[in-house]
């Protein structure tokens, strides 16, 4: 396989646009129509851009950031990352950021994405941004982008910090231009394909497939408008290749389930029934369905594949600029990370964690020697993952190295797979396990949003107290029992407590890729944590 791969995204992208200039690119939605853009015009609008940031005094090296949606730790990253300049989508995003200017120093434009402007020195719309580029000339830009060196940095990814502060993965130009050339040959995407985009750029994997690999593949990608919006769009475009965290492919197989007769089976359904659903979720064309960035449970893996749709698991982390292993056709194994990717090297140390070593291995963790120190070793990633290598080479991950629980009774215990077994439950929406320094586990389980807000409605109560029903925490509790059925005693949940809400990103609670942020999580519901806790023992709890 030929992974040799251009000198950066960039070069990639004017290469892509000489070859193919009337090639379409990207679309946005604009209204109830779609905005395209051909290699030319995007490779345009980049050119233009680099010229504006040079008339700002842009040196090479420099960093800049871009918050579409602004997160809550702005201020953190535009002072660690030391940038000079942001980019934000509209004037409600502008005045985050300006409430936070005094907390702020080296900050000096935000660029305005949509055109609009704020009466503030640091404000310019884009046409007044490009508009300053206009007397920078071609060959400028030329000098820079002839400059760049494949082992500098071209981009800092601050980590979701469900631990702690976000730390600012370093990846170079190399990492990021290697992974998408190899990518595209394992995925084998092409200018006949198309993605839908609407995870936060600052994931990694999105960034792959919306940044890095289409100016290698040629494949099109249309932007979502918004979470709420994104089944409809899936069925308008069907799109040919799709990277998901589990919960939309979750989320679409409680929605496809309800459509089924009682006691039906998805690989029981004539052809013509299975295509039409599969259709009705906008996935009809995906050739390349992808899940990662979170452990799937493999019941969704089984529903889809019985509804003919494979959905292939990839592993990774922003350290490794996505992919580590996935599986592909003819090395599929079900619940498995699948074989290592093409020219990476996965390895086992003695305490079960992942070892990852390749081309696409991360530089370091900007300004934190000390966390760079402890998770590059000797060429070798420490992933924070644990898991194992199987006889015929796929890897399982079976849970996160800092998420073990240690029981009171000195019992390690890793909570995925109880987790994912409570969850499994059409009513459950996400269930954390705790039980660390405690004499047994508990969960907390919060109920899936649309499924509660749509059976509060029948009872003509809110979702809240629907959530404090009898009912269904009886129901729950019948869930939890048969799981524990299935456990070895020092696994099973003896207690357990119903939230009357989701987990929120707006508390901090989860990543925007929803993965579960344990330590906030503990302590906004420390005070129930102790109250399930402070419940008699009983013989039942042993």
């Amino acid at each position: 396989m030929d992974t040799t791969p251009a000198t950066s995204t960039p070069h990639a992208l004017f290469a892509r646009a000489a070859q193919f200039p009337d090639a379409p690119a990207y679309h946005t939605k604009v209204g109830d129509s779609w905005k395209g853009y051909t290699w030319a015009e995007f490779a345009g609008l980049v050119r233009s851009a680099a010229k504006g940031l040079i008339a700002l005094g842009f040196e090479p090296l420099a960093k800049t950031c871009i918050l579409s949606n602004t997160r809550l730790e702005v201020s953190y990253i535009v002072n660690h990352s030391e940038s000079t300049v942001i980019f934000v989508e509209d004037r409600a995003q502008f005045a985050k950021v300006e409430a936070e200017k005094e907390h702020l120093p080296l900050l000096k434009h935000v660029i305005i994405f949509n055109g609009e402007t704020a009466e503030s020195p640091l404000a310019m719309s884009w046409g007044d941004f490009l508009g300053r580029g206009a007397g920078v000339a071609d060959d400028d830009v030329e000098k820079r982008l002839n400059a760049l060196e494949p082992t500098q940095c071209a981009s800092m990814i601050y980590t979701s910090g469900t631990t702690g502060p976000p730390k600012a993965v370093m990846l170079s130009h190399s990492n990021l231009s290697w992974t998408a050339s190899t990518a595209s040959q394992v995925f084998q995407a092409q200018a006949g394909d198309c993605c839908v985009a609407f995870l936060p750029l600052s994931h990694i994997a999105e960034q792959m497939f919306t940044i890095h690999i289409p100016p290698v593949s040629g494949h099109q990608v249309y932007f979502n408008e918004s979470l709420e919006k994104l089944v409809p769009t899936l069925k308008e475009i069907q799109p040919t290749l799709l990277f998901s965290p589990p919960r939309i492919y979750e989320k679409l197989n409680l929605a496809l389930a309800s459509k089924l007769p009682p006691g039906a089976k998805p690989d029981q359904l004539p052809v013509e029934v299975k295509k039409s659903l599969i259709e009705a979720v906008g996935l009809s064309r995906a050739r390349w369905a992808v899940v990662g960035a979170a452990p799937i449970s493999p019941d969704v893996l089984r529903f889809f594949a019985g509804l003919g749709l494979t959905i292939w698991e990839v592993y990774g982390q922003s350290e490794d600029s996505g992919p580590t292993s996935c599986n592909v056709p003819g090395k599929v194994k079900l619940g498995s990370a699948g074989p290592p990717f093409p020219g990476v090297e996965v390895a086992i140390a003695e305490d079960g964690e992942v070892l990852v070593r390749g081309p696409n291995v991360f530089l370091g963790y900007y300004k934190d020697q000390a966390a760079t120190e402890a998770t590059l070793k000797d060429g070798w990633l420490y992933s924070g993952d644990l898991g194992r290598i199987d006889e015929e080479g796929f890897l399982h991950i079976t849970g996160r190295k800092k998420d073990i629980i240690i029981t009171a009774g000195g019992k390690n215990i890793t909570p995925a797979n109880i987790e994912h077994a409570i969850k499994a439950h059409p009513l459950i929406g996400e269930a954390i396990v705790i039980g660390d320094r405690r004499p047994y586990l508990v969960a907390l389980v919060t109920l899936d949003a649309d499924v509660a807000a749509v059976k509060a409605k029948e009872k003509g109560v809110t979702p809240a107290e629907f959530a404090a029903d009898a009912g269904v925490r009886a129901l729950i509790e019948a869930h939890i029992e048969t799981v524990n059925a299935d456990l070895a005693q020092v696994e099973t949940v003896k207690r357990f407590s119903v939230l009357p809400h989701p987990f929120a990103l707006e508390r901090g609670e989860v990543t925007p890729t929803m993965k579960l942020k344990r330590n906030v999580i503990h302590s906004n519901y420390a005070a129930e944590i102790d109250a399930i806790y402070a419940q008699p023992f009983t013989r039942a709890d042993a």
